[in-house]
């Protein structure tokens, strides 16, 4: 009988859905289609549009501003009495990778 070839597999990781909104956020990030200073949508209409609970919504909010990537403003009007939350997009610091 003839042996298998050894292919170098990778484990499947099953990724949290506040991980997938964090990437999918920096995707829009490097795509241009949000940039810094703009406002995300308001926690509620993110988990709305997500189709998540509100909670995944702030902890993939509490890992992008832990990256430095937005900054929460808790308590924080909306402009122009938008549906946006306290949250903006910070400019990306170029001492990071």
């Amino acid at each position: 009988m003839e042996q298998a070839t050894r292919v170098p597999f990778r484990a499947i990781h099953k990724r949290r859905a506040s991980q997938a909104i964090v990437a999918q956020i920096q995707d829009l990030l490097i795509s241009g289609r949000i940039r810094p200073g703009d406002r995300l949508p308001s926690e509620r209409e993110l988990a709305e549009v997500l189709q998540v609970g509100r909670s995944t919504v702030r902890e993939a909010l509490r890992a992008l501003e832990a990256l430095a990537l937005i900054q929460v403003q808790p308590g924080a009007p909306p402009p122009s009495r938008s549906q946006s939350c306290g949250v903006s997009l910070k400019p990306r610091n170029p001492t990071l990778p």
